[in-house]
């Protein structure tokens, strides 16, 4: 080994700690993150959350978020346009990537987040908040020992008394068998030259030819042959992160469980609503093998094997208290809710969710949903469609945790605070523009309606650009913003140099744009 590569092992060792640094990540866009959409899980599921769930009033809440291993840092920054009064923080290790948060968030003027260039096991150098939602996505079962140690520490020393932490890992009982094809993929790429990407997609390619052979263990481990089948259309970027880094390590839930315990946190639920209900997750035949195990760490594993279970998304709270019925909805009234699908596609008999087929009653849910295919409504206008009482309090909780499960409404934010997020998320979007007018690929817009940002595809990004900058010109202008970005317009994998051809191709992708895409991003108030 020379003497430069010599260093940059050891430099290696003591930041990198086995993840990858050669290559910057995706600019990926989670919503999941949404701390109010955390918060009203934690709600649902019976227990005191540890902030108002959402915004109320021109006066907002203060709520510390710290996102522990931030990426590219547009997560963190959408969270922070769409809470002005909160407090945010994003943690990499990776200078390049803190570097490109912080221009970004420059670039949307926001004055309430922050990024922190550091190694989890220094921040306590840092003069950083207790925070009350903490969310660590796709770090966990990247890291080693170490690190996922001092990710522990963290959380037990940071995270607020009542405070929620959002941890996200690939489950042992769906991805134990990707063990070797990983160790496939890292094979096939070794004495490939080029850049990391290339490697990637090389090893993909070679793999993949294996695979045609026919051996036992892609016979056998069908989920790994199916992933394996989805990485020619997965970004490469992505690729080298998830599978060529020195750790790679699926877990069980009582595994994280265990960890989670150690910072004296306890589990909450999934953050998918489904697997929380085990109507919805557990068919009829199966319940009496699911009601004869009694800890939590057996049911979820049951629930994991029915489904096999390749990638979890769980909620801890810190030492939170039990919330009755009564106080749950007490808590639901302010807040409101709209559908995201239009009322006829809402159906409610033999519905797939969780894994399974279900039907869910007409009372309550056809009334909640015709009330809601009006228009946003308030918990405190949902619940007076049901009758009074103590049983009904729970009857209402119940529906909104299906309606949720089914994934047919979520949150809006306050009308109240609507023009200010609204003003907020345009800085959010000139920032985008100009990362996708430097041709990379960041399809994102601001939804003033809900807070977040919506992803599209490249074309409907384009046409919306081209609705809000010159109406009435969607396809000249659309074409012209391609163009501008650095890309082109394709014919059977060909650039096309031509207008009218280029139209042409943009009009066969219009008229989808103009049926599905318009009715959403109006309902959103996109555009």
């Amino acid at each position: 080994m020379n003497q430069e590569a010599q260093s940059v092992a050891e430099l290696g060792a003591d930041w990198r700690q086995g993840y990858r640094t050669d290559i910057e990540y995706t600019h990926g866009f989670y919503p999941f993150q949404n701390p109010d959409k955390l918060l009203l899980t934690c709600l649902l599921l019976g227990m005191r959350p540890p902030a108002d769930v959402v915004a109320t009033g021109p006066s907002g809440r203060k709520l510390a978020y710290c996102d522990l291993g931030s990426g590219q840092g547009v997560t963190v920054n959408v969270m922070a346009a769409r809470d002005p009064h909160g407090h945010y923080v994003g943690i990499d290790y990776n200078p390049a990537q803190i570097s490109n948060a912080r221009v970004f968030a420059e670039a949307a003027g926001l004055d309430n987040v922050e990024f922190i260039e550091e190694s989890f096991g220094n921040l306590d150098q840092h003069d950083l908040p207790d925070f009350d939602v903490v969310c660590i996505h796709g770090i966990i079962s990247w890291v080693n020992p170490e690190i996922r140690a001092q990710i522990i520490e963290f959380l037990r020393t940071k995270l607020k008394a009542g405070g929620i932490c959002l941890i996200t890992y690939n489950c042992a009982v769906g991805r134990s068998a990707d063990q070797a094809l990983r160790q496939f993929l890292i094979a096939a790429q070794r004495d490939v030259p080029g850049a990391p990407q290339a490697r990637a997609a090389a090893a993909v390619q070679e793999v993949a030819a294996w695979a045609e052979l026919n051996p036992a263990y892609f016979r056998l481990n069908v989920g790994s042959g199916n992933r394996l089948q989805g990485m020619g259309q997965a970004d490469p970027i992505y690729l080298f992160h998830e599978y060529f880094g020195e750790e790679w390590t699926p877990f069980f839930f009582h595994e994280i469980a265990a960890q989670m315990d150690e910072a004296k946190l306890s589990f909450v639920g999934s953050i998918d609503m489904a697997f929380n209900r085990r109507d919805l997750c557990i068919p009829d035949n199966a319940m009496h093998h699911f009601l004869k195990l009694r800890t939590v760490e057996d049911q979820e594993l049951f629930k994991d094997c029915w489904v096999n279970q390749s990638f979890r998304r769980d909620l801890f709270i810190k030492g939170g208290r039990r919330l009755t019925p009564k106080e749950q909805v007490q808590a639901l009234r302010p807040l409101r809710f709209m559908l995201k699908k239009p009322r006829e596609k809402c159906g409610l008999s033999r519905v797939k969710v969780g894994g399974i087929m279900v039907s869910l009653p007409a009372d309550p849910y056809d009334n909640l949903l015709d009330a809601l295919a009006k228009g946003p409504q308030t918990g405190a206008a949902l619940r007076a469609l049901l009758d009074e009482g103590a049983a009904a309090d729970g009857t209402f909780v119940n529906a909104i945790q299906g309606l949720f499960a089914l994934d047919y409404i979520d949150l809006t934010v306050d009308p109240d605070m609507e023009s200010a997020i609204a003003e907020r998320l345009e800085g959010f979007d000139r920032a985008v523009s100009e990362i996708v007018d430097q041709n990379q690929d960041m399809f994102l817009m601001g939804a003033p309606r809900t807070g977040l940002a919506v992803q599209l595809t490249p074309f409907d990004y384009f046409f919306a650009r081209a609705d809000r900058e010159n109406p009435g010109k969607r396809l000249e202008t659309a074409w012209e913003l391609i163009k501008a970005s650095g890309r082109n317009v394709l014919n059977e994998g060909k650039a096309v140099k031509e207008k009218k051809q280029a139209l042409r191709i943009l009009k066969n992708f219009e008229d989808h744009y103009e049926k599905s895409v318009v009715p959403i991003l109006e309902d959103m108030k996109v555009i």
